[in-house]
């Protein structure tokens, strides 16, 4: 399906994308674990949920961004080890965008993959502390995984209901369970 974006970063050849949603009132940030084929043209499922989402939940906007912006279909085809320069570009869009918005909300929205590379924590910690200056309100749809880790908008039936996430015990937990 075809809609057009005003909100895009990405890099030269389309391989990094660092930003993707559309301009509104009240905005919601969505923090994913890494971008697949959307782009500012069309959009794949997950963005299609987003936006059903983002909608019933009553914002006029979105961004999504991720915690690493790689393109992958498959998450398990991301390098084993992080290009810290690609992170360090990510944190400065993300930090670009919700610097314009006000009282920020981010949907946490990563799911069980997050334990598939061992950088997606640091990742997270990064962007939790370079938004610190923001304070956002870190929520989560429906319940949390098995694993407690909150789930991708594509596990989650549209009735779900938007919860608090203390997105500092989660990555205090998160650390233990992963050394």
């Amino acid at each position: 399906m075809k809609l057009n974006f005003d909100l895009y970063k990405n890099n030269a050849d389309n391989s990094l994308r660092f930003l993707l949603g559309t301009e509104g009132m009240r905005m919601l940030g969505i923090c994913g674990i890494n971008p697949s084929t959307a782009d500012d043209q069309q959009f794949d499922m997950t963005i299609s949920k987003v936006l059903k989402f983002t909608q019933r939940w009553g914002y006029h906007g979105f961004v999504m961004f991720n915690l690493y912006p790689l393109r992958a279909t498959c998450p398990k085809n991301l390098p084993m080890m992080r290009d810290k320069s690609v992170v360090q570009e990510n944190i400065t869009h993300i930090i670009q965008i919700f610097s314009r918005i006000q009282k920020p909300t981010i949907w946490a929205a990563w799911g069980n993959t997050i334990e598939q590379r061992n950088y997606f924590s640091a990742c997270l910690q990064e962007i939790v502390n370079a938004l610190r200056i923001y304070k956002p309100q870190w929520m989560y749809g429906g319940e949390l995984t098995i694993k407690k880790h909150p789930k991708h908008p594509s596990r989650l039936p549209y009735h779900s209901k938007f919860e608090q996430f203390d997105i500092d015990n989660y990555i205090k937990h998160f650390e233990k369970v992963s050394e």
